[in-house]
């Protein structure tokens, strides 16, 4: 861990290279379960390199004000053997706490935040034969006009599921604007948003708040020309043997908004 302030001054810098966690959740496990574990159960994070800056001045009054946070090559290994046994739970709980006060955050910004050369998420669940590994091409978080961010996420999925839709990878894009207010910590607006997956398109804005559960206070929704021949080619033969054989330039466009606030 290397931390530069007088050079970089009023920005205290932070640069940490190779981190690595390594969860014990796993070591006394019954013999049964243990022989079942892949070799790597055991590495649950690692990271290349994190770089990050801090605005000092800006804290001395109260505000978080970062700067170009990225973490190179991270990669994530989650394990699930059953209900009770994972490498990843590592964190206490906290003790409850009934207060209904209102949460209170400082102000906080980001002028960009970056990962890059990402390895893959992945997630094992043993107990339901269930492999994912989500492939992270882009992801980047531009805070220029905060509290409104502009986020672009580029990944690609992969499970021995997606055969059931005849796909050997899901490639999937995201990108939008995500508007976070620290007078309303618990609120979240995301605006114009347009989900890519594979070759489907979706544009979606919605207002969700996560105070007490969570609730979708406004959402409106467009799937863009969904391809009829697209879906019918995806779909598993059972469900579609009756339409063998059909070639149709059909495209469909279905909007919706919510009319009222939902839970």
């Amino acid at each position: 861990v290397e931390l530069t302030f007088w050079g970089t001054f009023p920005k205290m810098t932070v640069d940490v290279d190779n981190l690595q966690i390594t969860s014990h959740l796993l070591d006394s496990i019954p013999e049964d379960l243990r022989s079942t574990l892949p070799a790597d159960a055991d590495s649950l994070f690692s990271i290349k390199c994190f770089n990050g800056s801090l605005n000092v001045l800006a804290l001395l009054i109260g505000d978080i004000s970062l700067y170009d946070v990225t973490f190179d090559t991270p990669k994530v290994n989650l394990v699930k053997v059953d209900e009770l046994h994972t490498n990843y739970d590592i964190i206490p709980a906290s003790e409850s706490s009934e207060s209904s006060e209102e949460v209170s955050v400082p102000n906080i910004t980001i002028n960009k935040f970056l990962i890059k050369d990402a390895e893959p998420i992945r997630y094992r669940s043993l107990s339901d034969s269930l492999d994912v590994a989500i492939n992270i091409d882009n992801v980047l978080l531009n805070g220029k006009d905060a509290p409104c961010y502009n986020l672009k996420v580029e990944a690609n999925g992969k499970t021995p599921m997606l055969g059931f839709v005849n796909l050997d990878n899901l490639p999937i894009s995201l990108t939008g604007a995500i508007d976070w207010n620290r007078k309303r910590p618990l609120s979240v607006a995301l605006n114009d948003f347009t989900v890519t997956v594979d070759s489907l398109q979706a544009d979606v804005s919605a207002s969700i708040d996560f105070k007490d559960s969570i609730g979708i206070n406004e959402l409106t929704f467009t799937l863009n020309e969904w391809d009829v021949n697209y879906l019918l080619h995806r779909a598993p033969e059972e469900y579609v043997s009756a339409l063998k054989g059909l070639d149709t330039d059909m495209k469909i466009n279905v909007s919706g908004r919510l009319k009222q606030p939902y839970v």
